[in-house]
């Protein structure tokens, strides 16, 4: 019979490496346009044009008084104000508004109108489409700039006076991209503001900050959820570009979503402009 080789035992086949943990995704940054509203659980107040979430820490007030309702936040010690515009359909306004702000800050044909908060000549007369994109002139964009930095600002007395001396750069770069860092004269003294825009879908959404979070973005961490959670509503009601989109009352249908605070005392607030 023939000899039979022993064979060496076969070697075990080599595990495959485990599949890298892939990193989570960033959820998406807001505002959201009403049709993008995420599926969060959280509890949001309906102001009308706006929606804003729960959160613990802040308060929140409706500002009727002035030419350009909005909404103010405060979490004790820097000042959030959100308020709301509509926008011709495809083109966003926060460019023509930087420009013209810019303008107003070098000593340009916006500074005299955005120190007065005098906006420039505007008419009422109805449009063939009030949706379709505006031309763009140095004139439209000093308009618009002046009505934004006038009519969307207010800091505590004490937040205005610590951070008005302290303008740094004027436009850098934040999360949501562009943004302005300017210091505006008020009745009171120089007050400095950290202005945030977002473009949506027919509509602009300006956010001003005063207060500590002026200058360091990270001191308010509870306002910066509050304007991440934040829905606006657009509405289909074709209006003019830059007309204010409303705001109302959250308890207007008698349902009291969020505690909302008697409102501040008229020496507590600073109107910009």
């Amino acid at each position: 019979m023939g000899s039979v080789t022993p064979t060496a035992d076969a070697e075990p086949p080599t595990p495959a490496a485990p599949p890298s943990p892939q990193a989570e995704p960033a959820p998406p940054l807001g505002p959201f346009d009403v049709a993008d509203l995420p599926d969060d659980g959280r509890q949001r107040a309906d102001f009308g044009a706006l929606l804003i979430p729960r959160v613990a820490g802040t308060w929140i007030r409706l500002s009727l008084d002035g030419p350009v309702p909005m909404l103010v936040a405060t979490d004790g010690t820097s000042i959030l104000e959100l308020s709301v515009f509509a926008a011709p359909r495809g083109e966003g306004l926060w460019a023509t508004i930087r420009a013209g702000l810019l303008a107003g800050a070098g000593g340009g044909p916006a500074a005299e109108e955005t120190q007065t908060g005098e906006p420039g000549p505007r008419t009422d007369e109805p449009e063939p489409d009030l949706d379709a994109p505006e031309p763009t002139s140095a004139e439209a964009e000093a308009d618009l700039a002046a009505q934004t930095a006038s009519d969307a600002g207010a800091a505590s007395d004490a937040g205005a006076a610590d951070d008005a001396g302290d303008a740094g750069e004027i436009e850098v770069i934040g999360p949501r991209g562009p943004e302005l860092r300017v210091s505006i004269d008020t009745e009171n003294g120089p007050v400095f503001a950290r202005i945030v825009g977002v473009d949506g879908p027919r509509w602009f959404l300006c956010a001003v900050y005063t207060g500590p979070a002026a200058v360091d973005p990270s001191a308010a961490p509870e306002l910066d959820e509050l304007f991440a959670a934040s829905v606006v509503v657009r509405g289909d009601l074709p209006l003019p570009v830059r007309e204010p989109l409303a705001l109302l009352p959250p308890d207007r249908r008698g349902e009291q979503v969020l505690e909302i605070p008697a409102q501040r005392a008229g020496s507590e607030v600073i109107r910009l402009g």
